[in-house]
């Protein structure tokens, strides 16, 4: 009896050695603790099932992502509503084949038309005014490109020329009230410089007499620059003088009889006035009747 007590106390001495090294209190929380324990692998284990299921359904880019936000709700909501969203999209493709299928029998029809080689020659026509057109265009474009250039040096060497001609006509005519005739900031327009250093566009701010009368300055300019090159021209005027006052219009005539030196000038007029003007500031001038 003493020796079964002794083993009786040595194994629960063993026991409480095993509970307390477990961390339990006693054999009950052992067994709840083991039954946890177990739980624990069999959630461990369906954890990995899911998952592995879920990489083999969810196949698309961001989907653990889209799962780990937990819209379920939003999810069912998409889940009810995508049988009408599928069966809005299949009436959209029977539509489009529907479509497609018409426009084929409309190919069909077209290639077996008697009207086909009629349009194939009109389109072979057409093809060919194009190339010709385009054959023009690249002419007309060179021929643009060249003209400009040659508009470009003109303007660099030759018009300041034109502009002083022009300056001395103008300020002769107005009796000095215009001096100079020069090019606005951009080189598009023409400005002229009073006597006072006031600066006015040409055009609406001068009258209509003095608009002609820088008009037919720069043209004087102008075949003066041209002349100086070899190339004198001669000017072709018709009642040009008509909107000056008396005394622009003798200044004007005076300095078309010293142009007429250097250039032929034929000047049209039904005013005798106007005829006797420039016979006495021409000096040299000719009248011829019509």
């Amino acid at each position: 009896l003493a020796a079964a007590e002794a083993q009786c106390a040595h194994a629960e001495a063993a026991l409480a050695d095993v509970l307390a090294r477990a961390g339990v209190r006693d054999e009950g929380e052992l067994v709840t603790r083991r039954a946890q324990a177990a739980r624990r692998a069999e959630l461990l284990r369906l954890v990995d099932e899911r998952a592995q299921l879920l990489a083999e359904r969810a196949d698309w880019d961001g989907a653990e992502a889209t799962l780990a936000r937990g819209e379920v709700d939003v999810w069912r909501a998409r889940q009810e509503a995508a049988p009408a969203e599928l069966a809005a999209l299949e009436t959209q493709l029977a539509a489009a084949e529907a479509a497609h299928q018409a426009a084929a029998q409309a190919c069909a029809a077209l290639e077996c038309s008697d009207e086909l080689p009629g349009l194939e020659a009109e389109w072979a026509g057409l093809t060919a005014e194009l190339d010709d057109a385009v054959r023009e265009w690249r002419l007309l474009a060179a021929a643009d490109g060249l003209i400009d250039a040659a508009r470009q040096e003109f303007e660099r060497t030759r018009q300041p020329a034109v502009l002083r001609e022009a300056s001395q006509a103008l300020a002769l005519v107005t009796g000095g009230r215009y001096q100079r005739v020069v090019q606005d900031e951009r080189g598009e327009g023409l400005l002229v410089v009073e006597r006072d250093g006031q600066v006015k566009p040409a055009g609406g701010a001068l009258s209509r007499g003095t608009t002609e009368q820088l008009y037919l300055a720069v043209r004087l300019g102008l075949a003066s620059a041209l002349a100086e090159r070899g190339t004198p021209l001669p000017l072709v005027m018709d009642d040009v003088l008509v909107n000056f006052d008396p005394e622009r219009a003798r200044a004007m005539a005076a300095v078309l009889g010293e142009f007429s030196r250097r250039n032929q000038i034929l000047f049209f007029t039904c005013h005798p006035g106007m005829r006797d003007l420039l016979v006495d500031q021409g000096q040299a001038a000719r009248v011829i009747e019509l």
